[in-house]
């Protein structure tokens, strides 16, 4: 009896054969205790007591392999490029990508400002500018750009060789565009529209808005003739921001702080703006507005290179219009990632980026 109880102690510990054996030993020893003893039936004894040892280590291994595994994870989705090329990846997240005339490329990743001299296929990270933190670019020719962040103004004046930044009087800063070298303009999350026109040095408010944190695109076709859609409402202004007329309020539901979107006009008439249900159209100035491209999304950002060829990126598809918005077709759907940044040079030559770090090349 002392030696089954002895091995019960011992294999107690592994939970399935503890148990196994705790009831085996139990049952051989109340047998010996209601069977009289006799010295010829120990030697027997032994020999039932190692084939039942043997007997409940084999049913042990066969019950650990019938285990359930747990099935594999699905693969992530395909992505269906169509008529775009997807470069490796070169960042851990790429926020806005801009090419200059000339060809050279320029992209913005979390921290730093990267260029292409050879239309996007190597990229190398610019000196001291470490400190960008950006995610809008902007060039107006190849010598001047802009890189801007929630609080800070990244310039250059050599074609991106060299750059300077400046603090911004904000750190809600969601985009900015510049109309010359010294004449820009940025939107604040919570505040509005302000203005420079000393390259950045000092800043002016010059539209407020009623909203909290509410997305905020705008756009100016000089430095006098700008649009903006603040709370959903369209507004225009003709002397730079100094006073702005409501053309069409309440024309959107506003949306909430992280939420992107962008305006082109191509003149006082006509032009586009993504919001929250879509990208809208008009040709009246803003007084109506039909909805070209039917999207709930979050992130909205295109780019027409001229009145009728565009491409528009929401969220992980890009689409693209020959006939001024009025079709669009998808021209590019990404499986796991969402684009960021996309520019045109013309209809022909383009470039998007990705919050996954990847750079794609319109073929």
């Amino acid at each position: 009896i002392g030696f089954h109880c002895k091995l019960v102690l011992y294999f107690i510990r592994d939970s399935f054969k503890g148990f196994y054996l705790f009831t085996l030993n139990f049952s051989l020893c109340i047998f010996e205790i209601m069977t009289p003893y006799h010295p010829e039936d120990t030697k027997m004894k032994k020999i039932i007591f190692i084939i039942a040892i043997v007997a409940a280590f084999s049913a042990c291994k066969k019950s650990n392999n019938n285990t359930q595994t747990t099935p594999p994870a699905p693969p992530p989705a395909a992505d269906s490029l169509m008529s775009w090329t997807k470069s490796t990846k070169f960042f851990n997240s790429a926020q806005d990508i801009w090419f200059t005339s000339s060809g050279t490329g320029f992209l913005l990743d979390e921290t730093s400002i990267y260029s292409s001299p050879d239309l996007g296929v190597t990229w190398t990270m610019i000196p001291n500018t470490g400190g960008a933190n950006g995610f809008n670019l902007q060039f107006l020719n190849d010598s001047v750009g802009f890189a801007q962040g929630s609080s800070t103004l990244a310039e250059t004046m050599d074609g991106g060789k060299t750059w300077s930044f400046k603090k911004l009087p904000s750190s809600k800063v969601l985009y900015s565009q510049f109309v010359s070298e010294y004449t820009g303009f940025y939107a604040d999350e919570d505040g509005g529209i302000s203005k420079t026109t000393d390259g950045g040095n000092t800043w002016n408010h010059v539209l407020g808005y009623q909203g909290t944190g509410e997305s905020f695109p705008f756009y100016f076709i000089d430095s006098l003739r700008g649009f903006s859609m603040a709370d959903g409402n369209f507004s225009k202004t003709t002397d730079g921001g100094m006073h702005w007329q409501s053309i069409h309020p309440g024309l959107v539901p506003t949306t909430n702080t992280g939420h992107f979107y962008k305006m082109q006009m191509f003149d006082t008439l006509s032009g586009f703006c993504g919001t929250s249900v879509g990208l809208l159209k008009t040709i009246d100035g803003g007084i109506t507005w039909t909805n070209s491209l039917t999207r709930a999304s979050t992130f909205t950002i295109f780019q027409f290179a001229d009145r009728n060829n565009g491409y528009a990126a929401s969220q992980s598809a890009i689409y693209k219009t020959t006939d001024g918005g009025q079709t669009w077709s998808l021209s590019c759907s990404l499986g796991t990632d969402s684009f960021s940044g996309i520019h045109l040079l013309d209809i022909n030559h383009g470039w998007a980026c990705t919050f996954g770090g990847y750079v794609l090349t319109l073929n």
